[in-house]
């Protein structure tokens, strides 16, 4: 019994896990096409004592951005076990589509948000990695995006920190040059 128990409980993991999976369109190689991103994620098993356990861990697990068009090369994502991605539009100017990504992770509700720009044959981040709370979600809506375009190369970032007192977490933004 307990067998057939764990072999559901996997099933259903593993079912959960397919259908996710984040997956966004969006014109990312400038050619004036839609295709699409989309996430892999560290792969999970059940160890012998029945905990659910990721690929790696307790090294750093990857989740991967990949591309319906092969020819865009995949982004690779330490410490993230999966996430929502969100296609922010051309950042920088050069035709093609910039994608970001809320990290899921293990553990707060606190999240990672990186995002990517496409230039010289590899995709970069536009700043490290933000600290976002899943409140800037609930206040300014599912569809927000943390990164957006503010004038020929800048981006307005919004991230969260505490306050002083560490009784509220702010939500601050500024605006950062996204070329060198």
């Amino acid at each position: 019994m307990r067998q057939k128990l764990s072999l559901l409980l996997i099933s259903a993991l593993t079912c959960s896990s397919i259908n996710a999976q984040s997956k966004v369109y969006g014109d990312f190689d400038g050619d004036g096409k839609k295709e699409y991103a989309y996430l892999v994620h560290p792969k999970t098993y059940i160890n012998k004592d029945g905990d659910f356990v990721y690929e790696g861990m307790p090294k750093p697990a990857y989740t991967y951005i990949k591309f319906s068009q092969k020819s865009i090369p995949a982004i690779k994502i330490k410490d993230c076990i999966g996430g929502k991605l969100q296609d922010l539009g051309d950042l920088n100017g050069d035709k093609r589509d910039d994608i970001g990504l809320w990290y899921d992770w293990l553990s707060s509700d606190w999240h990672p948000y990186g995002a990517w720009i496409f230039k010289n044959g590899t995709w970069s981040m536009v700043s490290k990695p933000l600290e976002i709370h899943s409140m800037m979600w609930n206040i300014k809506g599912k569809n927000f995006k943390p990164i957006q375009k503010a004038g020929l190369g800048k981006v307005k970032i919004y991230y969260n920190t505490w306050s002083k007192d560490y009784d509220q977490i702010l939500i601050k933004q500024k605006i950062v040059s996204i070329y060198p």
